[in-house]
């Protein structure tokens, strides 16, 4: 049976997992050149928003 804690800390661990794949795979892509080799093939050209 799962509680409302349960799913609190399952939403934490989610976030937490999301910044750390943010933190440690994104400047890695970024670094990488992509198929054209150009840096903008990994960054938006229009304004997002």
């Amino acid at each position: 049976m799962t509680t409302s804690m349960d799913f609190a800390a399952l939403f934490m661990l989610g976030l937490l997992g999301t910044g750390h794949c943010i933190g440690m795979c994104g400047p890695l892509v970024v670094a990488l050149p992509g198929q054209t080799g150009r840096l903008s093939a990994h960054l938006p050209t229009t304004p997002v928003g």
